[in-house]
């Protein structure tokens, strides 16, 4: 229930910044960090409102300038791959964040979590602390700028078609996206998929 509870938040806010949008206004994304922002547009597109994250930040934040876009989409990997072990992420500055994406984009996000996971940290100056012991033991290349602030591209995709349904699933990191087209699934149906997904997830 947290976790929809959740996302039910992220698609209100989100639902927030496109009518500031259509008003001409940017007052309602005003206060939100580098991390919300991100986390905002790979929501929004995980629930099928934009075809990827990039094109969620194109249309959530178009007053934006490119640089500002691309500094959202390296916040943006960092929820992707790191949101679920990350505790005080919307607290993160804009110049470790850009590490951390970079970090990310290097293949290194075992490393990463397993830092903060095992770290245990209970105030955001320890978690900003551990994040930064991991990234100093990756080295200085990634202090280096980088060409695109764009997420990676989802690693693995299927999709299957028939008596009237279209239905995708999609993986980018240890993000799994499952969608269903075509036909309206009410609640008990839903609870009978989840519950068949997790007793498959259980027998792996």
């Amino acid at each position: 229930m947290a976790g929809k509870l959740f996302e039910l938040d992220v698609a209100i806010e989100a639902a927030r910044v496109l009518r500031q949008r259509h008003n001409g206004s940017c007052t309602a994304s005003a206060h939100l960090s580098h991390y919300e922002r991100g986390r905002i547009a790979v929501i929004a597109a995980q629930q099928g409102v934009f075809t990827n994250t990039e094109a969620a930040v194109n249309a959530l934040f178009p007053v934006a300038s490119k640089a500002k876009r691309s500094k959202i989409r390296s916040f943006a990997v960092i929820f992707e791959e790191l949101g679920d072990v990350l505790h005080f992420a919307d607290l993160i500055t804009e110049k470790l964040g850009l590490r951390i994406a970079n970090a990310l984009r290097e293949g290194h996000e075992e490393h990463l979590r397993d830092i903060v996971i095992n770290g245990l940290a209970d105030t955001p100056d320890q978690e900003v602390a551990l994040l930064n012991k991991a990234l100093d033991a990756l080295g200085p290349a990634l202090d280096a700028p980088r060409r695109s602030g764009r997420p990676r591209k989802q690693a693995d995709a299927v999709t299957r078609s028939g008596n009237g349904m279209a239905m995708s699933a999609a993986r980018k990191g240890r993000v799994t996206t499952i969608r269903i087209e075509g036909r309206a699934l009410e609640n008990p149906a839903l609870e009978t998929l989840l519950a068949q997904i997790e007793r498959l997830l259980a027998e792996e």
